[in-house]
């Protein structure tokens, strides 16, 4: 209830774009792989900082320069969705709806969605 009366937009910098051909959407395909491949890598950035923030050093010891960063085991992010993938959606898929959100001046892809039936 407290989000209610906040605009998804509120500070007027981005805007819904809705392509309306395959055309469109297939000029955007480095942008959405660029996009989904960033979320990933800031998913990972975070996932390894809160890992690392909940790591207590026992008393009187302090973090070394040999002491690895980040959590044991966590892979680095790899691109979720391959601009062939990508690709093939906006080429086989039909119908394709979606929009894409982009920054008001700038005009840069700032997220997507693409979906089929």
């Amino acid at each position: 209830e407290k989000h209610k009366d906040k605009q998804p937009f509120s500070e007027d910098s981005s805007v819904v774009w809705v392509p309306s051909s395959r055309s469109e959407w297939e000029d955007c395909i480095d942008e959405m792989t660029a996009v989904c491949t960033e979320a990933s890598r800031r998913r990972h950035a975070a996932v390894s900082a809160a890992w690392e923030a909940s790591f207590q050093l026992p008393s009187g010891l302090t973090r070394g320069r040999g002491r690895p960063r980040g959590k044991p085991g966590l892979k680095p992010p790899s691109p979720p969705l391959s601009r062939d993938y990508i690709r093939d959606r906006i080429d086989i898929d039909d119908p394709i709806r979606g929009y894409q959100i982009r920054h008001k001046t700038g005009g840069w892809l700032q997220g997507f969605v693409l979906m089929t039936t």
